[in-house]
């Protein structure tokens, strides 16, 4: 069993289920999870009314993206879009941060201001569970779980 807040997760309904992922915990896509004919702020927070905040003008200077909240996700990189979803998941303030390979299309310069913003958040307080391939990255985690196919 999982047990979040002493609380067993298999035996939550479809109420829990979202109340969960809704207020404490947060997804960050290696496919980024973001509508490209849509604004970079509205990719942050997801709600129009809030794209505007200085909130997302301070996550955006965080990940090196300042002064393109208005424009539209699809004229960004890749790295970029892979930043939006991790500013995305600060805005949020998660509790559990699930990342599945956050620096995947990444450069180096790029790769270091993730693995910067990750550890921030576990510094905080997150619980960060990553998903990837990449050594430098492993390296910097407290505890990893290697999952390897072929052993018994």
């Amino acid at each position: 069993s999982i047990l979040i807040n002493g609380k067993d997760t298999s035996k939550w309904n479809d109420k829990d289920k979202t109340k969960f992922w809704h207020k404490y915990a947060t997804f960050i896509y290696q496919d980024y999870g973001i509508i490209e004919d849509e604004t970079v702020a509205y990719n942050i927070t997801l709600d129009k009314s809030k794209a505007k905040s200085k909130a997302v003008k301070n996550i955006l200077d965080k990940v090196g993206l300042n002064g393109r909240d208005s424009e539209l996700a699809i004229v960004l990189s890749g790295g970029e879009k892979q930043r939006i979803g991790i500013a995305r998941a600060i805005l949020k303030n998660a509790s559990i941060i699930y990342a599945d390979e956050p620096t995947a299309s990444l450069d180096s310069e790029n790769r270091q201001i993730v693995i910067s913003l990750l550890k921030e958040c576990a510094s905080n307080g997150a619980i960060v569970i990553l998903a990837t391939h990449d050594d430098r990255l492993v390296s910097e985690c407290n505890k990893v779980i290697s999952l390897n196919k072929n052993r018994n």
